[in-house]
């Protein structure tokens, strides 16, 4: 399996989610204005190799780290309130919009999300002095061959 494709395949599953803009990298630069962003990148726990050994099955975990544009702490609460929501049927889920396509068309037999952090307060990592709220989605990716 190619990490990559496991990236695109989050992505291309991502931009059905109203107003958020997936990268399969952390880009350069984060959009400015108004643009709730996703990166998707290799979680701290990395791909676990040993799961080969008990049935040809490795584990790859993912991270989508949400950042969405802060006006006011209340205004970016309620958006990334609005993306983490699950089970809500809304356009804005980023949840229901991984859970709608958990085989990310046909490359794994389903994947876990494990969890979401709390979100934080965050200048701009590109540093033009904006404020973000971030938060980071963990996801564990059941893969074959890599």
């Amino acid at each position: 399996m190619n990490i990559n494709e496991v990236r695109q395949a989050i992505v291309e599953t991502l931009a059905a989610v109203n107003g958020l803009r997936p990268y399969a990298y952390v880009p350069d630069a984060i959009p400015a204005g108004d643009a709730d962003v996703a990166m998707v990148d290799i979680d701290d726990e990395g791909i676990d190799y040993q799961q080969a050994f008990r049935g040809g099955t490795a584990l790859l975990y993912l991270s989508v780290e949400l950042s969405v544009p802060m006006s006011s702490e209340r205004a970016a609460t309620e958006r990334m309130d609005g993306l983490l929501s699950s089970g809500t049927g809304s356009s804005r889920s980023v949840i229901d919009a991984l859970h709608a396509n958990r085989t990310l068309g046909g490359l794994t037999g389903g994947f876990v999300v494990r969890s979401a952090s709390k979100p934080v307060v965050v200048g701009d990592p590109v540093g033009r002095n904006s404020r973000r709220m971030n938060a980071t989605l963990h996801l564990t990716i059941p893969i074959g061959r890599l």
